[in-house]
């Protein structure tokens, strides 16, 4: 884990902000929340940007920044692997630029393995599906696999 998102992760367990333990789908209501903070701070750059306000600019990628890294913590990521996997695709675009300055992928462009890095951190697709509320499990439905037999006959909800 990055020292940024190290930082994040202390910042949310120090206020009971959610902290995911490995990946993991975030409710409906969580996901949202995230993806509006996201784009409330990418606002703040825009209209930074549109003003020429350079101090206002660099607070507002601080700012994206920290959200983007408290969605990682919440989700359960690491995102540094998954920079690193995106980065070394980002690499092998060799298309050129369209007219907007865009890099664009050419004919030897390697997608990243973004599932393979989130499986590395254990991560399966199979995974239970729990409703959260408060960050606390209150049901989970398990679909087939090892974690529904390990939670045959217990009764506690797996996470």
């Amino acid at each position: 884990m990055s020292p940024e998102q190290r930082m994040v992760k202390e910042f949310h367990e120090k206020y009971g902000a959610p902290v995911g333990d490995k990946p993991a789908q975030i409710g409906v209501k969580d996901r949202l929340r995230r993806a509006r903070l996201i784009v409330s701070e990418a606002a703040e750059f825009l209209d930074a940007a549109d003003t020429g306000d350079f101090v206002e600019m660099v607070d507002a990628l601080a700012d994206i920044l920290v959200v983007t890294y408290g969605a990682a913590v919440e989700m359960g990521v690491d995102l540094e692997p998954v920079f690193a996997e995106v980065q070394r695709s980002n690499m092998s675009k060799n298309g050129g630029k369209d007219a907007g300055g865009k890099i664009l992928k050419g004919p030897g462009f390697l997608p990243p393995d973004i599932p393979g890095e989130l499986r590395k951190q254990g991560y399966r697709e199979d995974n239970a599906e729990c409703r959260m509320q408060n960050a606390v499990v209150i049901t989970c439905s398990a679909t087939p696999g090892d974690d529904e037999k390990a939670a045959e006959g217990d009764g506690h909800a797996r996470a």
